[in-house]
């Protein structure tokens, strides 16, 4: 009798050794289907997103990528200002009206709010007295300019405008050369 429970016993085993093989074959190919259906329908989807992007308008096409132009600004604005970590203090001198320019400080200083060279009326100047001013108030700033650029590490020689054009690596017609500096002659 006892063998007969140890082949019964046995034979049970190999029973559940069956099943359980069964079982788990079963399962695999539960999640082998269920995989497909799952890329079936993400494949599904992807095709008729492009289908409907194939379709869209040229306005709705602008559309989209506006808003990934904005979505980007952020991010290219905080690139851009990224240097402007670097700056150790900003030095402000406004000469207006200080030396008879007739700027924004001569048009606050006078109190009509016109400035020193505005018309021809009562205490107006003419044309040729504004030039004159004019020439006299940058010959007389100059140093003044050429000192606030020297501090800013631009060239001070020659012309001004050049200099601040060479100092940011562009050519004169605007076109930028990367890594070509350019020597600023003198006029």
């Amino acid at each position: 009798m006892q063998r007969e429970a140890e082949k019964e016993a046995a034979s049970n085993r190999a029973q559940a050794i069956k099943v359980a093989a069964q079982a788990e074959a079963d399962s695999a190919t539960i999640k082998a289907e269920a995989q497909a259906k799952t890329y079936q329908v993400e494949a599904d989807g992807q095709r008729k997103i492009n289908e409907a992007r194939n379709a869209m308008s040229a306005a709705v096409i602008e559309l989209e990528i506006t808003k990934e132009r904005l979505r980007i600004i952020p991010l290219a604005l905080a690139e851009a200002v990224r240097p402007l970590e670097k700056i150790g203090e900003v030095r402000i001198i406004d000469l207006g009206g200080a030396m008879g320019s007739g700027g924004p400080g001569a048009a606050l200083a006078n109190g009509n709010g016109h400035g020193a060279g505005a018309g021809n009326g009562a205490g107006g100047r003419g044309g040729s007295d504004g030039l004159v001013d004019a020439l006299l108030a940058y010959r007389a700033q100059s140093p003044v300019i050429d000192s606030l650029l020297k501090e800013a590490g631009f060239a001070t020689e020659g012309n001004p405008i050049t200099s601040l054009i060479a100092a940011t690596g562009a050519k004169p017609n605007g076109a930028a050369v990367p890594g070509e500096t350019e020597t600023v002659k003198k006029n």
